[in-house]
């Protein structure tokens, strides 16, 4: 819809709106004389009295006619969005096959604050949630790995085995 549409169609609304809000308001004092309930009115109208009464509450606290046009709803994506370069971190880290807690660690050690569900949505965004949908020349071979309960590090194949804290007794590392 282009952006004349848009605007034509708010107008009308508006005007419509406004309309709207003077008869509500006669009603409310007992002066219209086709409507004795504000029920009755709406039901006529064509809208239902809990998001008329929205409307015309908000429309009352700015006195703006732009207030009488339906608001967007939902979250505001462009505000919340987890950096760019973070979810290029994430798929990286997702390529050398590592689970969203010992990616979530690893973020946390490099100074980037991101929970767990945070990676699994940029997980299921570019379909990585799965291991078997990641293409097959992005998997590396599956390796068994011996996990050390101790203070020493150990090395295998591409990754590095450490003990990180006493909660949590061993995490991948990729080796750089």
């Amino acid at each position: 819809m282009s952006t004349s549409n848009k605007s034509l169609i708010s107008e009308t609304l508006v005007r419509r709106m406004l309309s709207c809000v003077s008869e509500y308001e006669s009603i409310k004092t007992n002066t219209n004389p086709n409507f004795k309930r504000v029920g009755d009115w709406c039901k006529a109208r064509g809208f239902s009295r809990q998001n008329f009464l929205k409307t015309y509450n908000r429309y009352k606290q700015n006195s703006v006619p732009s207030m009488l046009v339906p608001q967007k709803r939902g979250p505001k994506f462009s505000t919340r969005r987890t950096d760019l370069s973070v979810e290029n971190r994430v798929i990286e880290l997702r390529k050398l096959i590592l689970n969203r807690q010992t990616i979530a660690h690893i973020l946390r050690k490099e100074g980037i604050k991101i929970s767990e569900s945070c990676i699994y949505k940029i997980l299921k965004r570019y379909n990585f949630n799965k291991l078997k949908n990641m293409e097959n020349n992005e998997r590396p071979e599956k390796k068994s790995f011996i996990v050390s309960r101790d203070d020493k590090i150990l090395f295998i194949g591409q990754f590095a085995f450490c003990k990180l804290n006493s909660t949590i007794k061993t995490a991948i590392i990729p080796i750089i």
